[in-house]
């Protein structure tokens, strides 16, 4: 995986800049989610682009089968997992991202769409 995000990210240049994280959190651990998500603050400056995280949302009980196996393999092979919607509230909150909008796709995944 590309290290350079642990390091920083490129600067907003506007209200109209688009940062994709796509099936990258799932994969790390609660400590190095939040660097990247601190780095990516610190290059929102003054603007407020669009941020998405594609990623699964596991559900809090009952999970489908599919995405539980992605979890078993993120447990496994990786410090990441697949989060619960609480989880991604607690994985943001000390950033100072919020969830506002989840958009549903014809996938396992979810699009999170992100504000400060």
């Amino acid at each position: 995986m590309e290290r350079i995000c642990f390091e920083a990210i490129p600067q907003v240049r506007s209200d109209k800049d688009l940062y994709l994280f796509a099936a990258i959190f799932h994969a790390m651990g609660n400590d190095e989610a939040r660097q990247i998500l601190t780095n990516l603050k610190k290059a929102c400056t003054n603007h407020r682009p669009t941020i998405v995280i594609a990623d699964m949302l596991a559900q809090e009980e009952h999970i489908d089968p599919s995405i539980a196996s992605f979890d078993l393999q993120m447990l496994i092979g990786t410090h990441g997992r697949e989060r619960t919607l609480q989880e991604w509230h607690e994985l943001l909150e000390p950033t100072g991202f919020m969830i506002s909008e989840i958009v549903e796709v014809r996938s396992f995944a979810r699009l999170l769409v992100l504000q400060l």
